[in-house]
């Protein structure tokens, strides 16, 4: 199915994260510090049900559930996914904090979404 629902028309932006632990420790990822009014799956894949779409509108939900980023990242592991954002034009901050007991990991990342570049809303 992927993303050919109306994300762009509900101002929702996919964002496709693939975070490595190197570590012996567990870390929580806080996707709402990436962006604190993100949608869960069941948001997103809500926001663009069709009408009376039954099986269709099932099938969106599914996708949108197993292509969330998990949280919980375990020692020595991969884990990898998206994250339903507000949309943003041109260049999207996505900022990454991973959390373990006693420590807090930071990153930042400025992707390009050229598409998105240059255009204004028609809202």
């Amino acid at each position: 199915m992927g993303f050919d629902v109306w994300m762009q028309r509900e101002k929702i932006q996919p964002v496709w994260l693939r975070i490595q632990n190197d570590t012996d420790h567990d870390y929580l990822f806080l996707a709402a510090d990436l962006d604190p009014e993100y949608f869960s799956p069941h948001e997103a894949s809500w926001k663009n049900h069709f009408f009376l779409g039954g099986r269709e509108n099932k099938k969106m939900d599914d996708y949108m559930y197993d292509e969330e980023i998990h949280l919980d990242i375990q020692p020595r592991s991969t884990t990898e996914g998206f994250v339903y954002t507000n949309r943003d034009y041109g260049v999207k901050v996505v900022g990454v904090r991973l959390l373990a007991d006693h420590e807090v990991k930071e990153f930042t990342v400025y992707p390009r979404y050229p598409r998105l570049q240059g255009r204004l809303p028609r809202d």
